[in-house]
C-alpha cells in the first residue's frame, strides 16, 4: 500500500532477514518504518529485532498480535503447517512466502476471505498446496503475470495476498544474477592481468 509504515514478519529465519533488508527503501524514509516480529521464541524475536534495527527499522511496542493486526504489509515466511496469521486489516497486502509444499498453511480463513486481491505465482501448485488452497468460494486467484499485463484497480480497503510457492522461472533469474554478479566479474578480473588483447 501507499504510505505503508508498518512491516509486520512473522518468521525469523534467512528469508525474514532478507526481508527486512529489502523491504526497508520500500517504507517511510527516516524515523517511522515500524517492524513487527512474531515468531514462536521471544529469544529469537529479540535477536531479529536487533538485526533490523540495523537496517533502521523501529521495533513496534505493543504486542506482536496487536502489531500484526495493524500493519500494512504483513510478510510470512514459516514452515507452519496451521496459521500463524489469523486475520490483517483491511487493505493490508500479505505475502505468503512459506506454505511451498502439501501440508504447509501460513494464513487462516479471516485472511483469504472477503474483498480479496489473490495473486498466485502458479496457480496450478497455489491452489494444490498453496494458501489458495484454502480461499474462500467467492475469491478467484489471478497469476502475477496476467495481473501485470492487465492490472485491475485495486478497491479502496481491498487487502491484496500474494501467495508465492516457487517456480522454477524464479530459480532461473535468481542463478543469473547471481552468475552475473559473482562469476563474470571473476572470470574479468583473472583476465585483466596486463595479457595482450586476444589472449
Amino acid at each position: 500500500p501507499e504510505n505503508a509504515k508498518t512491516l509486520c514478519v512473522v518468521g525469523t529465519g534467512v528469508i525474514a532477514k532478507l526481508v527486512v533488508e529489502y523491504c526497508r527503501p520500500l517504507f517511510s524514509a527516516g524515523a517511522g518504518a515500524e517492524l513487527v516480529v512474531v515468531s514462536r521464541s521471544a529469544e529469537a524475536a529479540t535477536k531479529f529485532g536487533n538485526f533490523a534495527a540495523g537496517f533502521g527499522w523501529e521495533l513496534a511496542s505493543d504486542s506482536p498480535a496487536e502489531g500484526r493486526s495493524r500493519a500494512d504489509v504483513v510478510v510470512t515466511c514459516t514452515p507452519a503447517t496451521t496459521p500463524v496469521v489469523p486475520a490483517v486489516r483491511k487493505g493490508a497486502c500479505v505475502v505468503a512466502l512459506g506454505a511451498d509444499g502439501a501440508g504447509k498453511r501460513e494464513l487462516g480463513p479471516g485472511v483469504l476471505s472477503g474483498d480479496v486481491l489473490l495473486l498466485v505465482d502458479s496457480a496450478a501448485q497455489c491452489l494444490r498446496y498453496g494458501e489458495a488452497a484454502y480461499k474462500g468460494n467467492k475469491v478467484t486467484c489471478t497469476e502475477l503475470g496476467a495481473y501485470y499485463a492487465a492490472p485491475t484497480p485495486r478497491k479502496p480497503g481491498q487487502t491484496v495476498v500474494c501467495d508465492l510457492t516457487g517456480v522454477a522461472v524464479q530459480d532461473v533469474a535468481i542463478a543469473t544474477t547471481v552468475r552475473d554478479a559473482v562469476v563474470k566479474p571473476a572470470w574479468a578480473s583473472m583476465f585483466s592481468c596486463g595479457l595482450p588483447a586476444g589472449v
